[in-house]
């Protein structure tokens, strides 16, 4: 009996704590996602040409953005194995040494946007699109050094449990920039009227301040920015932890981008219920994955502390809960799938068929809760390249080409939902990959 209640109160606080690390995450990820809503919303009552500008510059800097987040990702790992080991004289010191790969990813990124124009002209993009696009992200590039460097802030933050500060931030970020659109949108205070190009402008002010205010708070923490010598071991070890992280979540956003080219020639109605239902799991896609990101830091605590069982409860009790979130996810999208899509359009051929992916979506979604909660957890692990391994094969190689095939060759003549089932197939793969993974991290340390 007294196991049990032992068993019990040991649940209850890990269950406890992952929840105070993963609400503040889940509020971060929902003010950054409304960032990208505001931008898009704003710069439509200009007109349809710069929505697409907005767009076509936003999702070119995605892949790039993403790749710097898992790099970051992996200093949060390192970092919270030293919080749990409680070796706090050496965390301050990698947090510095992690703020050297700016250095080297800021040229990078400008680079890649470099390749910008020669990539949307071969895709035969239209050229006032373009042209708007281009001034959209030369203005954003301004605001892309203080964006990287406040990633690494963040892992500092994250690797000692500290979620509510980026938050903060990104709450704070999120309020000075929907003023500063409105400045630079429709030309305030004699500045002159930019349309869509306006909202780079804006995220660079915003993100510039952000940093500045980040720096103000961290230096009131005491947190020591006393620069050494590079230590290219550390930086190696950043990187290799945190490069397949990055490229893992470029994998997986990808395959969403190469079906929404795949299904363009089907019609507007096919891909307007094809994104809405995109939109909608996206959004609710946000909870799952913040309990992730809050279950590596927990459990990358556990496995610095050397509590090995406690790690392995921990990430099977998040498990448990990420089945029931997916179950709790799939039911509400059987109940009020069409009240979902009704708050996108009005037309009733979208409405049905975009419930109708809803309604595969919810199968989809419970695996995806599984598997971005295994991947949250590997992370802690430090298992981040089988990961990657898994995420190419699931996802490039097997559920983009069952996906086509379903759609257009398929006796079956279920159109555009065959590339969710061909995902959700996906998904179950990655997730058996996933386990076996997990299970050998669980060997490897009992």
């Amino acid at each position: 009996m007294k196991m049990l209640q032992s068993s019990f109160a040991t649940y209850k606080k890990e269950f406890s704590t992952l929840s105070k690390l993963a609400w503040p995450i889940l509020i971060t990820q929902l003010a950054q996602m409304g960032l990208g809503v505001a931008d898009v919303m704003m710069s439509g009552q200009v007109n349809a040409q710069h929505v697409t500008a907005v767009a076509l510059g936003s999702s070119f800097w995605l892949p790039i953005l993403l790749i710097i987040m898992g790099i970051s990702i992996g200093a949060t790992a390192l970092i919270g194995n030293l919080f749990g080991a409680n070796q706090q004289h050496k965390i301050a010191p990698l947090f510095i040494q992690s703020l050297y790969l700016p250095i080297l990813l800021i040229p990078l990124a400008f680079l890649a946007l470099y390749f910008f124009k020669p990539v949307l002209m071969y895709f035969e993009t239209p050229i006032d699109d373009l042209n708007i696009a281009s001034q959209y992200l030369n203005a954003f590039k301004y605001g892309i050094p203080a964006l990287i460097i406040i990633q690494f802030m963040r892992a500092y933050c994250d690797g000692l449990g500290q979620t509510r500060i980026i938050m903060y931030m990104s709450l704070f970020m999120a309020l000075i920039n929907i003023p500063l659109n409105y400045i630079f949108i429709f030309g305030h205070f004699g500045l002159p009227e930019l349309g869509g190009v306006g909202c780079g402008y804006a995220s660079s002010i915003a993100t510039n301040i952000t940093l500045l205010t980040f720096i103000i708070y961290l230096k009131r923490q005491s947190v020591p920015f006393k620069f050494e010598a590079p230590q290219f071991n550390t930086l190696f070890k950043i990187v290799k932890l945190g490069t397949p992280i990055g490229l893992s979540l470029l994998i997986e956003v990808s395959t969403f981008s190469f079906i929404a080219i795949f299904i363009a020639k089907l019609g507007n109605e096919i891909v307007a219920s094809h994104q809405i239902a995109l939109n909608i799991i996206s959004l609710t896609f946000m909870i799952p994955l913040s309990l992730s990101m809050a279950l590596t830091i927990r459990v990358s605590h556990h496995l610095g502390a050397k509590d090995f069982k406690l790690a392995k409860q921990t990430t099977l009790m998040t498990l448990l809960i990420s089945f029931i979130m997916g179950l709790s996810l799939m039911s509400m999208y059987f109940v009020i799938a069409p009240l979902l899509v009704g708050l996108y359009t009005n037309e009733i051929a979208i409405i049905t068929l975009g419930t109708s992916i809803l309604f595969i979506g919810g199968a989809f979604q419970i695996v995806d809760c599984l598997q971005v909660t295994t991947t949250g957890a590997l992370r802690a692990y430090h298992d981040t390249n089988w990961p990657m391994g898994i995420a190419f094969v699931a996802f490039w190689l097997f559920a983009l080409p069952l996906g086509y095939y379903l759609t257009y060759y398929s006796s079956f003549n279920i159109g555009v939902k065959g590339f969710w089932v061909g995902l959700t197939c996906g998904l179950v793969l990655a997730w058996i990959g996933l386990l076996w993974r997990l299970k050998l991290a669980f060997n490897k340390t009992s």
